[in-house]
């Protein structure tokens, strides 16, 4: 039984086999998805301020909360005042901003 296999053939000079360019655009197709989702992540974190909050729309609602720190406060007062503060930002939605703000007298404000 005789061998039959093919002749082998040469490609022209010059020419780029087509399984190396689809190589390369899917490793630029791939690289560029990469970079994009970088840049929408640091679209996103660029829109925050310092404190959170949007910097590009104001918020929808505003919730302050004026804590009067010119006493101690006792570990009864403490809870309250933690589960105050817990439950102002559990009614918090998207958009909305909460301040909270420290009155002292003896601090002078």
């Amino acid at each position: 039984m005789r061998n039959r296999r093919k002749p082998r053939t040469r490609r022209p000079e010059g020419a780029i086999p087509v399984r190396t360019v689809a190589m390369f655009v899917l490793a630029a197709a791939f690289i560029a998805g990469i970079g994009f989702v970088a840049f929408q992540k640091s679209q996103k974190d660029a829109d925050l301020g310092s404190d959170y909050c949007s910097t590009s729309k104001p918020p929808s609602t505003i919730i302050a909360l004026a804590i009067d720190a010119s006493d101690p406060f006792d570990a009864v007062q403490g809870i309250a005042v933690d589960n105050k503060i817990r439950d102002a930002v559990g009614t918090l939605s998207k958009g909305d901003r909460l301040d909270i703000f420290e009155v002292n007298a003896a601090k002078g404000g």
